[in-house]
């Protein structure tokens, strides 16, 4: 005799999706962008020493 299937099978644990990532990762990245245009309303020349910014 096998055993029957029960009523409320075990629920796996559920994996974040690539969608649930990716609305994160915009939502972090809004984030920091207000922050920056924040800081520049504060600092208007915080974009002038960005924008200067040399990476070499």
């Amino acid at each position: 005799m096998s055993p029957t299937p029960s009523a409320s099978p075990t629920l796996a644990p559920r994996r974040f999706s690539r969608r649930a990532v990716g609305h994160a990762l915009g939502v972090v990245l809004a984030l920091a962008l207000a922050w920056v245009v924040f800081l520049a309303y504060r600092r208007p020349d915080l974009l002038l020493e960005l924008s200067a910014l040399s990476l070499c």
